[in-house]
């Protein structure tokens, strides 16, 4: 059995470095041959999905496939008159395609009873209908594209007062979703307490497991670091079991075979409003590849495989911290800074993603802290917190 990896990225990279641990045997399509999963694989193939000639031909060395994330082109699929059912593709071809379309999404949230911000779709944005958005929505709204939207990219959030100059920003954003075909959605600003996150896998057995609740902290739209359990850092308990039954729903509703991820605002002590789903293994999950348990990588291949999925709960306390390329220079230093503070060892190690081109907002790589006590992780918290004034 070969798997071929959708993408080589991040991602694709440390699904790698799983699928070899449990020998299986993976292929994947890169761009070029530098990209981080293509040097850890060895094996791939040079091409882009979007081209439906290299993916056909890519499709036709593997025997099942997997996505590194959900933005393969309709158009690609289509061009290929795939079944959208094909059994080879894990999550299936029909559920990737509706779950890259955060409408879709809404129509799941809606369908299942799940909380969700309130939203409403145009056809075209013109200034009146922004003014509109302002009066139904006085505490603020947010602009969303549909689709092809990721780490604050396809995300307009609205000022205080939606001015002259506020209102061309507006019509910017949705002229350029326009122009690539597609929809513009508002929806109410979620004016949370913090923005958690679950990562949760789906055995084609119908074995479910979720990973520990997270509290996910975001810069410039960037996820910048996460740690919990978020049940042992002031969040209720009940909370978060709701919020993996939530993933859980979502993921059966939709076979999501494999790793997820749904990431949620709270809204009160006790109320959430979902955000959004990733069909795929997801940044706030990354903490498990330290600490003794499964890795969400590993999961995804043993949700697939329809093995026994394994252990998902951390010994004790963790905080992951992203490398973005502007953090790159100091990254390692601080982190053995942040250990020392904090009294600890050997519970740190450095995940590299052996990128080439260092940009800001680029994730170059993360950082892993585990077993640590309250007082370590505050400490932790603490010191990054500094360094980011």
């Amino acid at each position: 059995m070969k798997y071929g990896i959708l993408g080589a990225g991040q991602l694709a990279q440390m699904l790698v470095h799983a699928a070899n641990h449990l020998k299986l045997s993976v292929h994947v399509l890169a761009r070029a041959e530098n990209d981080p999963a293509a040097t850890a694989s060895g094996k791939f193939s040079l091409g882009d999905w979007k081209d439906p000639v290299s993916l056909a031909k890519f499709l036709g060395d593997c025997d099942r496939f997997v996505f590194e994330n959900e933005f393969v082109p309709e158009s690609s699929i289509r061009s290929l008159e795939l079944e959208l059912h094909d059994p080879r593709f894990y999550p299936r071809l029909g559920a990737m395609m509706r779950i890259q379309d955060k409408l879709e999404q809404k129509k799941i949230f809606t369908d299942l009873g799940l909380p969700s911000a309130p939203f409403r779709v145009e056809e075209t944005w013109t200034a009146e209908k922004l003014k509109l958005a302002s009066t139904d929505f006085p505490g603020g709204f947010v602009l969303k594209w549909s689709r092809l939207g990721y780490d604050g990219k396809g995300t307009w959030i609205s000022p205080l007062e939606m001015n002259p100059r506020a209102i061309e920003s507006a019509l910017d954003f949705t002229r350029l979703a326009e122009a690539i075909g597609v929809p513009v959605y508002v929806e109410e600003k979620a004016n949370f307490i913090r923005e958690l996150a679950v990562v949760g896998c789906l055995s084609t057995e119908g074995e479910w497991i979720a990973y520990p609740v997270v509290v996910s902290e975001q810069r410039d739209g960037i996820c910048h670091q996460t740690f919990g359990p978020a049940a042992r850092v002031g969040v209720s308990a009940v909370l978060c079991e709701e919020i993996e039954n939530a993933a859980e729903r979502i993921a059966r509703d939709s076979e999501l075979y494999g790793t997820m991820a749904l990431e949620v605002f709270q809204i009160t002590e006790s109320k959430f409003w979902i955000n959004e789903v990733a069909p795929r293994v997801h940044n706030s999950g990354h903490f498990s590849l330290d600490g003794g348990m499964t890795s969400q990588f590993e999961n995804h291949w043993r949700g697939i495989e329809g093995l026994p999925l394994g252990k998902t709960l951390p010994h004790d306390l963790f905080f992951m911290r992203n490398i973005l390329g502007e953090d790159l220079p100091t990254s390692e230093a601080e982190a053995q800074a942040a250990a020392a503070a904090a009294g600890i060892d050997k519970r740190v190690r450095t995940h590299w993603y052996e990128k080439l081109e260092i940009r800001p907002g680029r994730k170059m790589g993360h950082i892993n802290f585990w077993d640590l006590s309250p007082h370590q992780l505050e400490t932790i918290r603490k010191f990054y917190d500094e360094k980011s004034r």
